[in-house]
């Protein structure tokens, strides 16, 4: 699995936390200044990787008039997460509501999935 020193080595480390059994995610909603929690417990590491990494990078590309593949979208987090000897890659995007915001969500999530695997392929650990 990647490690948090091998993601450092490139990257600025304020955008990587790793955790052990427990994970807590939480998004501030800007217009009603409600919170939106998700918790996960497992055994072993993970890394959690901020928003703010993909979020800092979005400014070089164009704004999109269709949402078909929109890269300046954001997700709420990353996680990279060994589980009984598997690797995952868990993409978090919190929503208050399903019907209304499924497929903005759905967008959010495939743009973001794209943007971390350009940046998580160059580790040979990645895809181990």
């Amino acid at each position: 699995m990647l490690t948090l020193s091998e993601l450092q080595q490139i990257y600025l480390p304020q955008y990587f936390e790793e955790h052990a059994n427990a994970l807590t995610v939480v998004e501030k909603q800007d217009n009603d200044q409600s919170l939106r929690e998700v918790s996960f417990h497992y055994t072993g590491k993970a890394i959690f990787i901020k928003p703010d990494f993909l979020k800092d990078e979005s400014g070089i590309y164009r704004k999109q008039s269709t949402p078909r593949l929109n890269l300046r979208r954001i997700c709420d987090g990353i996680i990279l997460l060994e589980q009984e000897k598997k690797n995952y890659l868990l993409v978090l995007e919190l929503k208050s509501g399903y019907s209304e915001v499924c497929k903005k969500a759905i967008e959010q999530v495939v743009s973001c999935y794209q943007k971390i695997r350009f940046h998580l392929n160059r580790f040979a650990s990645f895809n181990s």
